[in-house]
């Protein structure tokens, strides 16, 4: 079977079109086995709406995962499936927002240019304008040296963003998610309010045996953390199951904190790495539980990794591949877009973040 596209339309929650164009046909013999969440949907369903991604897979898995931007996913098991190969224009439809958000954990890697420079090139086709949003509520592992870092190598490499600090001392002063902890303690709030939260005392090493959602503890212990209750109706992958959103140091998770700002800076285009599919999954769901709408409404983009090895996806300890050894190498941006480019394993080599768009040709 070939990596092929899948063009997907839809107007409302009740109707869903598998589009059957000239330009991207898709034929279901078991129609059946298509599910929008829980509820099955019918390939022959009339009212097509406007196509809004064209995804590709890999033949490694064993399904589809396709995230509708009204946040609900359709799931496609590969031996159903059979397409017809079409060129990838990625969507008629133009978006708000999208984002750049990086960690300040260690210096950027050519990973990290990778995922944005597809961002930066998908947005400015669509019209969406691209906020930085630096992720760094993580503040035993922040160091000034890479939040600087960030700014030096996105503006070395022409990678742009209209929205957001545009300097250290604006991201210190104005944008960094200290700034923003109001609105993580009124998520957190309102998911205690609706009983979707139980506290954990568990550590990382006996969280497999842990049975605190059964245990009644304080969710006013500072040792506690807050962790979702994750019935089966969720659907989320084991990684994902009863995920924190509160951890013992106080300060919102990763998931939480993701969610709460999409939805503040209004985000409708998030594109992410294929390591970042369980998170999607358990994002969609907290947004759904906290009623953000423009959360669910988004539409949600994986793209391949780069990596250190076959088993290995590159980290920021991979110092050989960071932009600032590179830039010390001696490397023009051109250089390094295309060695992203060759890494990557695209047909063709890219030598500018504009181009990258073509990346989700050959996979997603």
């Amino acid at each position: 079977m070939k990596k092929l596209p899948l063009d997907l339309s839809f107007r409302n929650l009740e109707t869903l079109q598998i589009n059957n164009s000239p330009s991207c046909n898709i034929f279901v013999p078991r129609p059946s086995n298509l599910s929008v969440g829980d509820k099955s949907i019918n390939a022959e369903e009339k009212q097509a709406g406007v196509a809004i991604a064209r995804l590709f897979f890999k033949n490694r898995r064993r399904e589809i995962m396709v995230w509708l931007s009204y946040g609900v996913y359709l799931r496609i098991p590969l031996n159903i499936l059979y397409l017809r190969a079409v060129p990838f224009p990625m969507l008629s439809k133009s978006f708000v927002r999208t984002r750049i958000a990086p960690t300040p954990s260690g210096f950027l890697h050519v990973g990290n240019i990778f995922s944005f420079a597809i961002t930066a090139s998908l947005a400015r086709k669509t019209g969406a304008a691209i906020l930085l949003r630096i992720d760094d509520l993580d503040q035993a592992r922040v160091q000034e040296q890479y939040v600087r870092d960030i700014f030096e190598s996105l503006n070395f490499l022409g990678i742009p963003w209209d929205e957001g600090p545009k300097d250290y001392g604006e991201y210190k002063n104005k944008f960094s998610q200290l700034h923003r902890l109001p609105l993580y303690e009124k998520a957190l709030h309102q998911l205690r309010e609706g009983g979707h939260v139980f506290a954990c005392s568990c550590s990382r090493t006996t969280r497999e045996k842990c049975n605190c959602r059964n245990k009644d503890l304080s969710l006013d212990d500072p040792n506690n953390a807050w962790r979702i209750y994750t019935p089966p109706s969720a659907e989320l992958p084991p990684t994902m199951h009863e995920f924190i959103v509160k951890k013992k140091d106080g300060f919102p998770s990763y998931q939480l904190a993701c969610v709460v700002d999409d939805n503040h800076y209004n985000i409708d285009l998030i594109i992410r790495g294929d390591d970042l599919r369980d998170s999607s999954k358990a994002q969609w769901y907290l947004a759904k539980l906290l009623g953000y709408t423009s959360f669910t409404s988004s539409t949600i983009i994986h793209h391949r990794l780069l990596m250190e090895s076959p088993e290995q996806k590159l980290s920021k300890s991979a110092g050989s591949t960071s932009i600032q050894y590179l830039r010390k190498e001696g490397k023009s941006p051109e250089e390094i877009f295309e060695l992203v480019s060759k890494m990557a394993g695209l047909s063709k080599t890219l030598r500018y973040w504009k181009e990258f768009d073509v990346a989700l040709e050959t996979d997603l």
